[in-house]
């Protein structure tokens, strides 16, 4: 263990704003994606040339690359698929949201693993895991955010 304990201290507060920093930008682009438009299609009485293509469910005629997402009950412009975590269509205007939360998501995961996993690792001196008691603080964030981006 590093005999200062200032160095622990900075080193977790570092690790803990990392991992804050991680959690807030998946936020971010969760709430992004939930909130922006994904490419609803405007109900299309007369196609507009000859691309498009009639959609029964609608009632609606429909851009090439369009599809109907039956959940949602709306077409979608390059419609991708509808997402359970986000209860919402991913599509042409919100697909490059939804990739920036996958991959906040996973390098909030495997940053955390690997905190939690160095925080496991035995130190240089006799002292363990198990037998530390004053840095129960410091595995707070490396418990809890794994588990929740599962």
């Amino acid at each position: 263990m590093d005999k200062c304990p200032r160095t622990r201290v900075a080193g977790a507060q570092v690790s803990s704003r990392t991992s804050l920093a991680f959690n807030a930008m998946c936020l971010v682009c969760y709430a992004l994606v939930g909130c922006s438009n994904p490419g609803i299609v405007t109900r299309i009485t007369m196609p507009l040339d000859d691309t498009y293509t009639y959609c029964d469910y609608c009632d609606s005629y429909r851009p090439e690359g369009a599809l109907h997402c039956m959940d949602c009950r709306v077409c979608i412009e390059e419609y991708d698929h509808h997402c359970p975590w986000t209860s919402k269509c991913v599509g042409k205007g919100n697909i490059r949201y939804f990739y920036a939360w996958l991959l906040f998501l996973v390098l909030a995961f495997v940053y955390e693993v690997i905190e939690f996993a160095t925080y496991l690792l035995p130190p240089d001196g006799p002292e363990s895991f198990l037998d530390s008691s004053d840095d129960s603080l410091e595995i707070i964030f490396p418990v809890i955010t794994p588990i929740s981006h599962l």
